[in-house]
C-alpha cells in the first residue's frame, strides 16, 4: 500500500526476550524457502490460506496455522494491532545475507499493509525503502511503503528474524499510523518530540478475539475498484508526463 512517507514507527512496543522465545520453540524443519527463492531467506506461516502451514498464497481465506496455537504472545502482538489480520509469517534472513531491493505493486498490495515487528536482529541490520534506511530495533512495530523499492541487508553473523502482518488495515491501526515517528518527513520532523511507544507485555491470562481476512481477491473488480485503479494509474502518467516535460525544458535551457 502506498504511504506519505517511507517508513513509520508505531507507537508501540513489545517483549521481545518474550518473543524470541516463543520463535525458539519452532526447529528448522517449520521454516520454508522464501517464495520468490531469495538465498538466505526463510519464512514460518502462522496465518495463512486456509490455515495451511506449507501454503504461501495470499488469495482466500486466512486462518491461524498450528504453528500460532503455540505462541500465546504472538497471539497478543496480533492483537495490539487492531486490525484485520491477512497473512502472517515470522520472516528469517541468515546471518550474511540480504534481500534484494524490489517493490510490491500487483493487485494484492493495493489494498493491504504490511506491519513488520523485529524479534532478534542486530544495530548493523539495516531495511532501506525508497531511498532512506532504519535500523528497526527489537520489539518495535514498522509499516513502510511497499510501493517503493525496498530490501534488507544482514551483514551480521547472525539470523534477523521479524514477525510479519499483512493486512487492509482498520481505523484504529490508522490512527496509530497517523500519530506514529515518521522519521524521514521532513513535515513530522518539525513537530515535538517522538510519540510515547506504549509497553504491550505478555499477560498469561489474555487470549485476544482475532479476526483473520476472509474475502481478499474478487473474481471480477467492483466499479468503485476499476475506477479507483484507472485514477491512480492516470496520476501516474501524468505525474511521469510532467517530469518528461520539465527535463525537457531543463535540457533546452543549457
Amino acid at each position: 500500500m502506498r504511504l506519505p512517507t517511507q517508513f513509520v514507527r508505531l507507537p508501540l512496543r513489545f517483549d521481545a526476550q518474550r518473543l524470541a522465545e516463543e520463535v525458539a520453540l519452532f526447529d528448522d524443519a517449520a521454516w520454508r524457502p522464501h517464495p520468490q527463492g531469495e538465498p538466505g531467506n526463510t519464512a514460518l506461516q502462522l496465518v495463512s490460506r486456509n490455515g495451511d502451514p506449507n501454503d504461501d498464497g495470499t488469495a482466500g481465506a486466512m486462518r491461524p496455522t498450528p504453528h500460532l496455537a503455540r505462541t500465546p504472545y504472538l497471539r497478543q502482538v496480533l492483537g495490539a494491532l487492531e486490525t484485520v489480520v491477512g497473512r502472517t509469517r515470522l520472516m528469517r534472513i541468515d546471518g550474511g545475507a540480504d534481500l534484494d531491493l524490489h517493490a510490491d505493486t500487483n493487485h494484492y498490495w493495493w489494498e493491504h499493509l504490511r506491519v513488520h515487528v523485529p524479534v532478534t536482529t542486530r544495530p548493523d541490520v539495516v531495511f532501506h525503502c525508497g531511498g532512506e534506511k532504519v535500523h528497526m530495533g527489537p520489539g518495535e512495530a514498522w509499516v513502510f511503503d511497499t510501493w517503493r523499492a525496498h530490501g534488507v541487508d544482514n551483514p551480521a553473523d547472525a539470523a534477523r528474524v521479524h514477525l510479519v502482518v499483512d493486512t487492509v488495515g482498520s481505523p484504529a491501526l490508522w490512527r496509530m499510523i497517523e500519530g506514529g515517528e515518521r522519521p524521514h518527513d521532513p513535515a513530522w520532523q518539525q513537530e515535538t518530540a517522538p510519540p510515547t511507544q506504549r509497553l504491550v507485555a505478555f499477560d498469561a491470562a489474555v487470549d485476544p478475539p482475532l479476526e483473520f481476512e476472509r474475502v481478499n481477491r474478487s473474481p471480477v473488480m467492483s466499479p468503485w475498484e476499476q475506477q479507483a485503479n484507472a485514477a491512480a494509474l492516470m496520476a501516474e502518467v501524468r505525474s511521469v508526463e510532467a517530469n518528461d516535460a520539465a527535463t525537457t525544458e531543463a535540457v533546452a535551457a543549457l
